[in-house]
């Protein structure tokens, strides 16, 4: 069963423009509000990172922690997610796992995206795959990937 555990920011595309330096610092500056908006705010997390024009973390409530900083500098998109942890990275255990992640959420027309931050896994075909799986496993399912009812990340 879906239960977030954990949120996915994504910058202000405009950040990108900038020069290394800059973006670096801006990257901590985002950081650092987030971590200054949690406190403010008593919401646990744990473990803010950045990564590839993405901040991380993890906390117990979700959607409290999305409602609080969805006007903040700099944020432009904000995720709720299930961090999983598998004991071996093993791409069939991410497989299993996302798709009973997906079997409640999905309704219509659907599409898979991935990221990978592990050269180990090969996000193409993990989309491809969870695609698959989600065709023959959730009746009345079909793949959309320019305008999909629910996207799979």
């Amino acid at each position: 069963m879906f239960e977030p555990n954990c949120v996915i920011v994504f910058l202000a595309p405009e950040i990108s423009l900038k020069s290394r330096p800059v973006q670096k610092r801006m990257h901590e500056i985002i950081k650092n509000n987030i971590v200054i908006a949690l406190k403010n705010n008593g919401l646990d997390y744990a473990k803010v990172i950045s990564r590839s024009g993405r901040v991380f973390f993890d906390t117990t409530d979700s959607v409290s922690a999305i409602e609080v900083l969805k006007n903040s500098f700099g944020l432009n998109l904000l995720f709720a997610t299930q961090k999983i942890v598998c004991e071996e990275l093993k791409f069939e255990s991410i497989l299993n796992n996302s798709l009973d992640c997906c079997k409640t959420k999905i309704n219509g027309e659907f599409a898979v995206r991935a990221k990978s931050f592990n050269k180990k896994i090969d996000a193409r075909k993990l989309e491809r795959e969870l695609g698959s799986e989600i065709l023959d496993n959730i009746s009345s399912t079909k793949v959309n990937l320019t305008k999909p009812n629910t996207q799979c990340n």
